[in-house]
């Protein structure tokens, strides 16, 4: 059941699976519903799927990961300007 992955995508799905859980939290904690919070965590479930073999569907793979990674990004770029910790360091402006 569990996929034969090589150790290059071992170590995506591992950063990956990290990046999904802090944008995760960070937009739990700023607000935002369980099932708006849970839409980062799609990331991993990319990556688990085995690299393909076929060129074309290889690089469908590798522009849907791209497309995974930066829109992960986007959501965590956007959470963490709204985060609760930030509203409080007023000093620091």
């Amino acid at each position: 059941m569990i996929p034969e992955i090589p150790r290059w995508q071992q170590y995506m799905l591992l950063v990956g699976a990290l990046l999904a859980v802090v944008t995760s939290m960070c937009l739990r904690f700023t607000g935002h519903t369980l099932s708006q919070s849970f839409v980062a965590l799609f990331l991993p479930l990319l990556l688990w799927w085995p690299h393909p073999e076929e060129p074309v569907k290889r690089l469908y793979w590798w522009l849907m990961v791209f497309l995974a990674i930066g829109l992960e990004i986007m959501l965590l770029a956007v959470a963490l300007p709204q985060l609760p910790l930030n509203q409080n360091r007023s000093f620091l402006t």
